[in-house]
Protein backbone atom coordinates (compact mmCIF):
# COMPACT_ATOMS: atom_id res chain seq x y z
CA UNK A 1 0.00 0.00 0.00
CA UNK A 2 2.96 2.34 0.55
CA UNK A 3 2.83 3.28 -3.26
CA UNK A 4 -0.89 4.43 -3.31
CA UNK A 5 -1.08 7.32 -0.88
CA UNK A 6 1.38 9.14 -3.55
CA UNK A 7 -0.63 8.09 -6.29
CA UNK A 8 -3.91 9.48 -4.68
CA UNK A 9 -2.19 12.77 -4.82
CA UNK A 10 -0.80 12.46 -8.40
CA UNK A 11 -4.13 11.56 -10.13
CA UNK A 12 -7.73 12.90 -9.96
CA UNK A 13 -9.95 10.21 -11.47
CA UNK A 14 -7.91 7.18 -11.52
CA UNK A 15 -8.60 4.16 -9.61
CA UNK A 16 -5.97 2.66 -6.75
CA UNK A 17 -5.66 -0.72 -5.60
CA UNK A 18 -3.30 -3.53 -5.72
CA UNK A 19 -4.13 -6.96 -6.92
CA UNK A 20 -3.93 -8.59 -4.39
CA UNK A 21 -3.22 -7.61 -0.92
CA UNK A 22 -1.82 -10.90 0.57
CA UNK A 23 -4.00 -11.42 3.79
CA UNK A 24 -1.30 -14.05 5.40
CA UNK A 25 1.10 -11.61 5.07
CA UNK A 26 -0.50 -8.85 6.44
CA UNK A 27 -1.81 -8.22 10.00
CA UNK A 28 -5.60 -7.19 9.62
CA UNK A 29 -5.73 -4.15 11.56
CA UNK A 30 -3.12 -2.92 10.03
CA UNK A 31 -4.54 -3.21 6.54
CA UNK A 32 -7.63 -1.90 7.72
CA UNK A 33 -6.21 1.22 8.87
CA UNK A 34 -3.74 1.10 5.57
CA UNK A 35 -6.81 0.65 3.54
CA UNK A 36 -9.06 3.67 5.23
CA UNK A 37 -6.29 5.72 4.35
CA UNK A 38 -5.84 5.82 0.61
CA UNK A 39 -9.21 5.70 0.32
CA UNK A 40 -9.57 9.07 2.35
CA UNK A 41 -6.63 10.57 0.69
CA UNK A 42 -7.72 9.64 -2.83
CA UNK A 43 -11.80 10.73 -2.19
CA UNK A 44 -12.97 7.33 -2.37
CA UNK A 45 -11.09 6.17 -5.26
CA UNK A 46 -9.77 2.71 -3.78
CA UNK A 47 -10.28 -0.78 -5.14
CA UNK A 48 -9.99 -4.08 -3.07
CA UNK A 49 -8.18 -6.93 -4.40
CA UNK A 50 -7.33 -9.90 -1.96
CA UNK A 51 -5.43 -13.12 -2.12
CA UNK A 52 -4.00 -15.88 0.12
CA UNK A 53 -0.48 -16.19 -1.25
CA UNK A 54 -0.08 -17.90 -4.88
CA UNK A 55 4.27 -18.92 -3.97
CA UNK A 56 4.15 -21.49 -0.53
CA UNK A 57 7.64 -20.63 -0.95
CA UNK A 58 7.41 -16.95 -0.23
CA UNK A 59 5.04 -17.89 2.50
CA UNK A 60 7.57 -19.77 3.87
CA UNK A 61 9.69 -17.30 3.86
CA UNK A 62 8.07 -14.76 5.97
CA UNK A 63 7.15 -17.81 8.80
CA UNK A 64 3.34 -18.55 8.03
CA UNK A 65 2.74 -22.01 7.64
CA UNK A 66 1.80 -22.48 4.20
CA UNK A 67 -0.98 -25.01 5.09
CA UNK A 68 -2.72 -22.59 6.74
CA UNK A 69 -2.73 -19.70 4.39
CA UNK A 70 -6.57 -20.27 2.87
CA UNK A 71 -8.03 -20.21 6.96
CA UNK A 72 -5.64 -17.37 7.87
CA UNK A 73 -7.00 -15.37 4.32
CA UNK A 74 -10.42 -16.58 5.46
CA UNK A 75 -10.96 -15.42 8.94
CA UNK A 76 -8.36 -11.94 8.29
CA UNK A 77 -10.96 -11.55 5.17
CA UNK A 78 -13.83 -11.87 7.72
CA UNK A 79 -12.15 -9.19 10.49
CA UNK A 80 -11.19 -6.53 7.50
CA UNK A 81 -14.56 -6.32 6.06
CA UNK A 82 -15.97 -6.41 9.46
CA UNK A 83 -13.46 -3.53 10.01
CA UNK A 84 -13.82 -1.18 7.17
CA UNK A 85 -18.00 -1.89 7.20
CA UNK A 86 -18.79 -1.01 10.95
CA UNK A 87 -15.87 0.59 12.22
CA UNK A 88 -14.82 -2.21 14.96
CA UNK A 89 -13.89 -5.78 14.51
CA UNK A 90 -15.10 -7.86 17.51
CA UNK A 91 -14.01 -11.94 15.89
CA UNK A 92 -12.35 -14.70 17.74
CA UNK A 93 -11.25 -17.57 15.80
CA UNK A 94 -8.54 -19.72 15.16
CA UNK A 95 -5.66 -17.29 13.92
CA UNK A 96 -7.07 -13.90 15.21
CA UNK A 97 -8.77 -12.91 17.99
CA UNK A 98 -9.91 -9.43 18.91
CA UNK A 99 -12.51 -7.97 21.30
CA UNK A 100 -14.42 -5.05 20.18
CA UNK A 101 -10.94 -3.34 18.60
CA UNK A 102 -12.32 0.17 17.66
CA UNK A 103 -11.42 1.56 14.02
CA UNK A 104 -11.86 5.04 14.18
CA UNK A 105 -10.35 5.58 10.55
CA UNK A 106 -13.14 4.95 8.21
CA UNK A 107 -13.32 4.88 4.06
CA UNK A 108 -14.86 7.41 1.83
CA UNK A 109 -16.73 4.77 0.41
CA UNK A 110 -19.52 2.80 2.17
CA UNK A 111 -20.30 0.62 3.70
CA UNK A 112 -16.68 -0.75 1.40
CA UNK A 113 -14.69 -0.10 -1.77
CA UNK A 114 -14.85 -2.09 -4.49
CA UNK A 115 -14.26 -5.94 -3.98
CA UNK A 116 -12.52 -8.14 -6.26
CA UNK A 117 -11.16 -11.79 -6.20
CA UNK A 118 -8.58 -13.69 -9.38
CA UNK A 119 -11.00 -16.60 -10.84
CA UNK A 120 -9.17 -19.23 -11.75
CA UNK A 121 -11.60 -22.14 -11.47
CA UNK A 122 -15.64 -23.10 -11.54
CA UNK A 123 -15.06 -23.28 -7.53
CA UNK A 124 -13.37 -19.77 -6.97
CA UNK A 125 -16.03 -18.61 -9.13
CA UNK A 126 -18.84 -19.51 -7.30
CA UNK A 127 -17.18 -18.46 -4.27
CA UNK A 128 -16.21 -14.62 -5.71
CA UNK A 129 -20.32 -14.74 -6.93
CA UNK A 130 -21.46 -15.95 -3.11
CA UNK A 131 -19.09 -13.16 -1.62
CA UNK A 132 -20.99 -10.41 -3.96
CA UNK A 133 -17.39 -9.64 -5.13
CA UNK A 134 -16.48 -8.81 -8.44
CA UNK A 135 -13.53 -10.86 -10.69
CA UNK A 136 -11.15 -11.15 -13.28
CA UNK A 137 -9.92 -13.56 -15.02
CA UNK A 138 -6.30 -14.48 -16.67
CA UNK A 139 -6.90 -17.63 -18.62
CA UNK A 140 -7.65 -18.25 -22.03
CA UNK A 141 -10.87 -17.26 -23.64
CA UNK A 142 -12.42 -20.54 -23.44
CA UNK A 143 -11.68 -21.10 -19.77
CA UNK A 144 -12.57 -17.83 -18.78
CA UNK A 145 -15.68 -17.63 -20.34
CA UNK A 146 -16.92 -20.69 -18.17
CA UNK A 147 -15.91 -19.24 -15.49
CA UNK A 148 -17.89 -16.17 -15.77
CA UNK A 149 -20.53 -18.08 -16.80
CA UNK A 150 -20.91 -20.27 -13.28
CA UNK A 151 -20.18 -16.45 -11.80
CA UNK A 152 -23.11 -15.79 -13.34
CA UNK A 153 -25.20 -18.20 -12.45
CA UNK A 154 -24.12 -18.81 -9.25
CA UNK A 155 -24.62 -14.78 -8.40
CA UNK A 156 -28.08 -14.99 -9.22
CA UNK A 157 -29.22 -17.54 -6.93
CA UNK A 158 -27.12 -15.76 -3.98
CA UNK A 159 -26.73 -12.26 -4.68
CA UNK A 160 -31.08 -12.27 -5.64
CA UNK A 161 -31.53 -8.76 -7.40
CA UNK A 162 -28.84 -7.20 -6.51
CA UNK A 163 -26.51 -5.68 -9.59
CA UNK A 164 -24.04 -8.18 -10.94
CA UNK A 165 -20.13 -7.67 -10.18
CA UNK A 166 -17.82 -6.08 -12.57
CA UNK A 167 -16.40 -8.71 -14.82
CA UNK A 168 -12.67 -7.92 -15.75
CA UNK A 169 -10.59 -10.15 -18.01
CA UNK A 170 -6.47 -9.65 -17.76
CA UNK A 171 -4.35 -9.84 -20.67
CA UNK A 172 -0.41 -8.59 -21.26
CA UNK A 173 -0.45 -5.69 -23.55
CA UNK A 174 2.47 -4.00 -25.57
CA UNK A 175 1.51 -1.31 -28.10
CA UNK A 176 3.95 0.06 -30.51
CA UNK A 177 4.24 2.03 -33.57
CA UNK A 178 4.99 -1.48 -35.86
CA UNK A 179 3.46 -4.84 -35.11
CA UNK A 180 7.18 -5.52 -35.06
CA UNK A 181 9.06 -3.14 -32.74
CA UNK A 182 5.81 -3.95 -30.38
CA UNK A 183 6.95 -7.49 -30.93
CA UNK A 184 10.35 -6.73 -30.14
CA UNK A 185 9.94 -4.69 -27.30
CA UNK A 186 7.47 -7.01 -25.82
CA UNK A 187 10.02 -9.60 -25.70
CA UNK A 188 12.71 -8.00 -24.19
CA UNK A 189 10.98 -7.23 -21.55
CA UNK A 190 8.76 -10.45 -21.03
CA UNK A 191 12.12 -12.12 -20.48
CA UNK A 192 13.73 -9.53 -17.56
CA UNK A 193 9.65 -10.14 -16.44
CA UNK A 194 9.76 -13.68 -16.11
CA UNK A 195 13.10 -13.52 -14.52
CA UNK A 196 11.80 -11.70 -11.60
CA UNK A 197 8.41 -13.62 -11.55
CA UNK A 198 9.84 -16.81 -10.95
CA UNK A 199 12.38 -16.12 -9.12
CA UNK A 200 11.82 -17.86 -5.95
CA UNK A 201 10.46 -21.17 -8.29
CA UNK A 202 13.88 -21.31 -9.68
CA UNK A 203 15.35 -20.41 -6.41
CA UNK A 204 13.91 -23.66 -4.90
CA UNK A 205 13.66 -25.90 -7.51
CA UNK A 206 9.98 -25.96 -7.81
CA UNK A 207 8.09 -25.73 -11.27
CA UNK A 208 5.69 -23.13 -11.18
CA UNK A 209 1.71 -23.23 -11.57
CA UNK A 210 0.37 -19.97 -11.80
CA UNK A 211 -1.37 -19.16 -14.79
CA UNK A 212 1.10 -17.01 -17.71
CA UNK A 213 4.69 -17.84 -16.86
CA UNK A 214 5.37 -19.10 -19.98
CA UNK A 215 9.17 -19.20 -20.78
CA UNK A 216 8.54 -16.38 -23.63
CA UNK A 217 6.34 -13.58 -24.77
CA UNK A 218 5.83 -15.74 -27.83
CA UNK A 219 4.51 -18.59 -25.52
CA UNK A 220 2.72 -15.87 -23.11
CA UNK A 221 0.61 -14.60 -26.40
CA UNK A 222 -0.33 -17.89 -27.93
CA UNK A 223 -1.84 -19.24 -24.76
CA UNK A 224 -3.89 -16.66 -25.05
CA UNK A 225 -3.06 -14.02 -22.33
CA UNK A 226 -0.92 -11.56 -23.97
CA UNK A 227 -1.12 -9.35 -27.50
CA UNK A 228 1.76 -6.79 -29.02
CA UNK A 229 1.25 -4.97 -32.03
CA UNK A 230 -0.02 -1.41 -33.20
CA UNK A 231 -2.77 -0.11 -31.76
CA UNK A 232 -5.37 -0.50 -34.20
CA UNK A 233 -5.00 -4.41 -33.91
CA UNK A 234 -4.61 -4.47 -30.23
CA UNK A 235 -7.91 -2.76 -30.07
CA UNK A 236 -9.33 -5.50 -32.26
CA UNK A 237 -7.40 -8.14 -30.48
CA UNK A 238 -9.04 -7.04 -26.50
CA UNK A 239 -12.77 -5.64 -28.05
CA UNK A 240 -12.86 -10.08 -29.27
CA UNK A 241 -11.43 -11.30 -26.12
CA UNK A 242 -13.79 -9.17 -24.21
CA UNK A 243 -16.56 -10.68 -26.32
CA UNK A 244 -16.28 -14.16 -26.38
CA UNK A 245 -15.55 -13.94 -22.51
CA UNK A 246 -18.71 -12.06 -21.93
CA UNK A 247 -16.81 -9.44 -19.74
CA UNK A 248 -17.45 -5.74 -19.17
CA UNK A 249 -14.12 -4.55 -17.76
CA UNK A 250 -10.43 -4.76 -19.27
CA UNK A 251 -7.63 -5.37 -17.24
CA UNK A 252 -4.21 -4.25 -19.16
CA UNK A 253 -0.44 -5.71 -17.83
CA UNK A 254 1.21 -2.40 -19.33
CA UNK A 255 4.49 -2.83 -17.24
Amino acid sequence: TCALPISSQRTKRLRLGAFVFVIPLNHPIKLIEELCVVDQMSRGRLDMGFGRGSVPMELDLFGVDRDAARSIYEEGLTCILQGLSEGRVDFHGKHFNFDNVPIPLRPVQQPLPPLWYGVHSLESAEWAARKGFSIVCNEPVADSANYVRRYREVWKDAQGGRPIGRIGLVRTVVVGDTDAQALEVAGRAYAVHNQSFTFLHRRFGVTPKLSGTDPSFEGHAAGGRAVAGEAPRVADYLAREMEGTVSDYCVMRLA
